[in-house]
């Protein structure tokens, strides 16, 4: 139920998208999001997520997906005769889907942002704790 839940809305949603744009769309009963970029040569990809994946992310991912297709089917001419849905067999999918499971470990600046954040909040923490303690800074 769940795939097929998926690739319906992936497919609605890819198909309203016009070439050269992207679109963050949430789901419906705030299940979701699907991200989806279609690119000018007609390329679409799509990632379902949780509420709690960063956009950001999922654009990074779409376009690295979108470019390590290109390098695998484009210079083939495996895309030129192709007007429907496909299966197309490509490992490094499920290479993208587990390395991406985490973004902030996938994306070298999302884990920059995310261990600044972290020194910040413990500086914040700390000035907060020596004002409770009285002490001046100078």
């Amino acid at each position: 139920m769940a795939k097929e839940h998926i690739t319906f809305n992936s497919r609605t949603i890819a198909g309203r998208i016009p070439p050269g744009n992207k679109a963050s769309i949430g789901l419906e009963n705030n299940i979701g999001m699907c991200f989806c970029w279609t690119t000018k040569d007609e390329i679409t990809v799509t990632a379902m997520t949780d509420n709690d994946y960063p956009e950001n992310a999922a654009f990074i991912l779409i376009n690295n997906i979108i470019m390590q297709f290109r390098d695998a089917f484009g210079k083939q001419g495996a895309l030129d005769n192709i007007t429907r849905d496909t299966d197309l067999k490509w490992g490094e999918l499920e290479v993208f889907l587990k390395n991406w499971q985490n973004p902030h470990e996938a994306d070298k600046l999302m884990k920059i942002e995310k261990e600044l954040f972290e020194v910040k909040e413990i500086v914040h923490k700390n000035l907060v704790d020596l004002l409770k303690r009285g002490e001046e800074m100078d």
